[in-house]
């Protein structure tokens, strides 16, 4: 059996003390001092850092975006999902769960291929598409031109979507483009063209543009002035940096652009093309930690922080930013050198002791938030704040946390008031781990929520997703046989410590040496999570909890020796517990033990 402490922050209010005893050797039958004033939830009014309401959505003042956690497939790569030696590449999508790929693809004369410079020739659109579907992903086709990514003639256009239509393979979602090097007018003049071609060959298709290479305001305003009454969606790619490289601080402190360009562009398009918001979403068609490793930065092969626990991090940032704001994110790419979400290169995998198609960093920033095949994927955005620094907490109405702990040296806890939460739920949590960045995220523990409050902590450079199950523990004390090693009279009995009420009632033995609660289950239990909550003005801060078998035989579970908080909670990990005690050693104790509630949470 196993224990980890984890500790409720609390706000005590003010207690009113009457006629206050000292006198350890008083009589059993004589009045213990009468119960302080309390508040509306008594000492239950814990001092939280974070709060999270399940029950309130974001809202925005314009069309949210479909699948925000998305990708690109660079079709680069001997191992790429379409090539031959693609199963292990699709396995690891598959198990990533993300909603769409984009995927550049040009009609090439009727013999489909990629559009990327220097993709491969010998596979067919048809098979990358249907690749990405096979990892039950949707395909985002990026259309390419005959020579270059924008000599877009309309008939192609619209050829493309027949072909994958006319195949079985329909696309639903395009991009007219990627990063044209040509005027704002120009572009949109191709789209527009581009636009109503292939609209009359599907009108329920979805047509986004102009892909620009980086966030230009003054770019996109155009788009929307000129295709706006057109364009299903607008697309612009951000990298964090590539000309010159951030430093990890600063890189980590940017991340909330992302939300802010998403906000700006809604503004912009409800300004120039009122109404056109609501039906206009918003997509990051390419991000990453940078567009090249050679940025300037001194690591091994140029910029080498993509191997690193902070590409974990920051991904995981900017995936959060983008969804918040109710926009798409595609990182960029699958397969592309240190920008891929697996390892393309046998060189780079080697130097890191990994194989090929191997998941780096970036992959579990994303999965922290997309499930995969670990969770249930983050839903729709749900209001959530903090107070601590360099944390940042999402939330989701289908009861998913994600935080990220930026901090790059200092260890955080959380202490978390959550509305929408049943009292008692079994809380899963997965982290990632900062020492090990190529290390999938691991199910670290299960803790339970007591009116609606958890705490946990967050190690350094790391990603923790809570996950609300809808499993319920119960409070085993309720309905548990309570003896003590002594009480002051009937009306502060041990039962009193288990009748949950955490405001008028109370256990208090002021007489006997060695002072202790006991709980008997009938029978073995698993136990999650442990609550101590005294009299206001009374808490021991030196005591053990104690767990037997046979009543008999007692084994130290919690040995607290500088207890300052309470109500004091424990989430631990026990199985097959009949027996459990609070026990407070004479040595220990200075006047009485007077305890409000004595919960013990499993099942």
């Amino acid at each position: 059996m196993s224990c980890k402490k984890i500790c409720f922050p609390v706000m005590v209010g003010m207690a009113i003390i009457l006629g206050c005893r000292k006198n350890n050797q008083e009589p059993m039958l004589v009045n213990d001092r009468p119960l302080a004033a309390k508040g509306k939830l008594g000492n239950r009014a814990l001092a939280g850092n974070t709060t999270v309401n399940f029950t309130q959505a974001i809202t925005y003042s314009g069309v949210k975006a479909v699948y925000p956690f998305s990708g690109t497939i660079s079709t680069y790569g001997a191992t790429g999902i379409a090539q031959p030696g693609g199963a292990t590449q699709s396995a690891r999508l598959t198990n990533l769960k993300l909603g769409l790929y984009r995927v550049p693809i040009k009609w090439n004369g009727g013999n489909v291929i990629s559009s990327a410079a220097g993709g491969p020739t010998n596979i067919s659109g048809l098979a990358w598409v249907t690749a990405i579907k096979n990892t039950g992903s949707e395909p985002m086709v990026v259309i390419g031109g005959a020579t270059n990514d924008n000599d877009i003639t309309p008939s192609d256009a619209a050829n493309l979507v027949n072909y994958f239509k006319n195949n079985g393979m329909p696309v639903k979602y395009w991009v007219v483009g990627n990063e044209p090097g040509m005027t704002m007018d120009e572009y949109c003049a191709m789209f527009n063209t581009v636009f109503d071609a292939m609209k009359n060959a599907d009108a329920s298709i979805k047509i986004g543009g102009p892909a620009l290479a980086w966030f230009d305001m003054n770019g996109l305003r155009r788009f929307i002035q000129l295709s706006g009454s057109r364009a299903d969606f607008i697309d612009y790619h951000h990298y964090a940096m590539g000309v010159s490289f951030l430093s990890d601080e600063q890189a980590l402190s940017e991340t909330v652009s992302w939300e802010n360009e998403i906000n700006a562009i809604r503004a912009m398009i409800t300004s120039e093309l009122p109404g056109a918001e609501n039906r206009i979403e918003i997509q990051v068609g390419e991000y990453n930690w940078s567009w090249r490793t050679a940025n300037g930065y001194p690591g091994w092969n140029g910029d080498d922080r993509f191997y690193n626990s902070i590409a974990t991090v920051w991904g995981a940032s900017v995936a959060g930013h983008i969804a918040k704001a109710g926009g798409r994110g595609h990182q960029y790419a699958d397969l592309n050198g240190a920008l891929g979400l697996t390892f393309e290169k046998a060189s780079d995998a080697s130097n890191f002791g990994r194989s090929v198609n191997d998941a780096m960093p970036l992959y579990y920033g994303l999965q922290m938030f997309s499930g995969g095949n670990l969770f249930r994927a983050f839903g729709n955005p749900a209001t959530a704040s903090t107070t601590l620094s360099n944390v940042e907490v999402y939330a989701s109405t289908n009861k998913n946390i994600v935080m990220v702990n930026k901090d790059l040296t200092a260890s955080q806890t959380v202490s978390v008031d959550a509305t929408g939460i049943t009292n008692g739920s079994v809380i899963d949590v997965w982290q990632t781990n900062n020492a090990q960045p190529f290390s999938a995220p691991q199910k670290v523990g299960s803790i339970v929520a007591s009116n609606g409050w958890f705490s946990y902590d967050l190690p350094a450079k790391t990603v923790t997703t809570f996950i609300v199950t809808t499993s319920i523990a119960q409070n085993l004390a309720l309905t548990s046989t309570a003896t003590a090693s002594g009480y002051v009279n009937a009306a502060e009995s041990p039962d009193k410590a288990k009748d949950g009420n955490t405001s008028t009632t109370k256990w208090c033995d002021n007489v006997n040496h060695d002072k202790w609660l006991q709980y008997d289950f009938g029978s073995g239990r698993t136990i999650k999570k442990i609550v101590l909550d005294w009299e206001d003005w009374d808490k021991n801060t030196k005591y053990k909890i104690q767990t037997s078998n046979d009543g008999i035989n007692w084994t130290d579970c919690i040995v607290e020796n500088i207890n300052d908080t309470d109500p004091r909670s424990y989430d631990v990990n026990l199985s097959n517990i009949r027996y459990v005690r609070f026990f407070v050693a004479q040595a220990d104790d200075t006047d009485a033990v007077r305890l409000m509630e004595f919960e013990v949470w499993g099942n």
